[in-house]
């Protein structure tokens, strides 16, 4: 979980319909991290080259990772996020959810 004093980091492992690795290859990922849907403004945004590696496209794995000083600048509390996929002008929804970011203790 991730939390306010530590660094942040995921992996993400994204399927086409019938079940193989989906093919993340020539395309952008992005990623917002928001209070709400709709809230002005992103308390973290990523993508490539900031924040998500796409090294492993290919198998459809997207890894994020995010510093302490980062993490430590967000307020700890329950934020919408979603990951978009990027292909030319086209965008399609890879995954959305809530995120928890909890106050770390050790300094």
């Amino acid at each position: 979980m991730p939390q306010t004093n530590a660094d942040f980091d995921a992996a993400f492992s994204f399927q086409s319909a019938d079940g193989t690795p989906l093919n993340l290859t020539g395309a952008s990922v992005r990623m917002d991290v928001r209070k709400a849907p709709g809230a002005a403004d992103a308390v973290l945004s990523l993508w490539p080259g900031a924040g998500i590696d796409l090294s492993e496209a290919a198998t459809g794995r997207v890894k994020i990772s995010v510093p302490h000083a980062t993490m430590g600048a967000i307020a700890p509390g329950v934020y919408a996020f979603d990951m978009i996929r990027i292909v030319g002008a086209a965008r399609s929804l890879l995954c959305a959810g809530s995120i928890t970011i909890r106050e770390g203790v050790t300094a």
